[in-house]
């Protein structure tokens, strides 16, 4: 999907405009910390992915999606890249490039995605692009985890699944 790198830099920025951080306050709420942080999401799941160009609503997309797998010939406009993890009570997908970053959290034990933040390239601070509208989403603190590469995704750049 060559547009996946352009459309993500678009919804970071929209979503960085929308929503914020809080308990501790936006300091605290950086690419690299989120432990602490409690995220006040304005709009669903559904109503982000609509708007965002689509999402992996389950774990199970996450699983089978070969697009997570890094571009061949990276250029600074592909270069992509994801990992996996369970942490806490959720399964989490890390996808960042150029244009940001994006953490989806899926419910460990049903699959379904339960809130995405984001960050920007050139703005570090956090926001939730979706998630629970009405309760703050205060993810775990993922420091500690292992993350591996999607399965699909070989040491050979993942493009045919081997």
């Amino acid at each position: 999907m060559k547009l996946r790198p352009l459309i993500a830099s678009l919804v970071v920025t929209l979503a960085l405009a929308q929503s914020g951080c809080t308990n501790g306050g936006a300091s605290r709420c950086t690419d690299s910390i989120t432990a602490g942080c409690s995220f006040e999401c304005t709009q669903s799941v559904d109503a982000y992915c609509a708007t965002a160009g689509g999402c992996h609503l389950t774990w199970e997309a996450v699983l089978t999606d070969a697009s997570l797998c890094p571009a061949p010939n990276p250029t600074p406009t592909n270069n992509v890249s994801s990992s996996l993890s369970d942490c806490g009570s959720y399964h989490v997908l890390f996808t960042g490039g150029e244009g940001g970053e994006g953490i989806s959290y899926y419910d460990l034990a049903t699959g379904m995605l339960v809130a995405v933040i984001l960050g920007g390239h050139s703005q570090p601070l956090l926001s939730c692009g979706g998630g629970p509208v009405g309760t703050p989403f205060a993810p775990p603190d993922c420091s500690q985890s292992a993350p591996a590469a999607p399965p699909l995704c070989s040491t050979d750049a993942g493009t045919d699944g081997a």
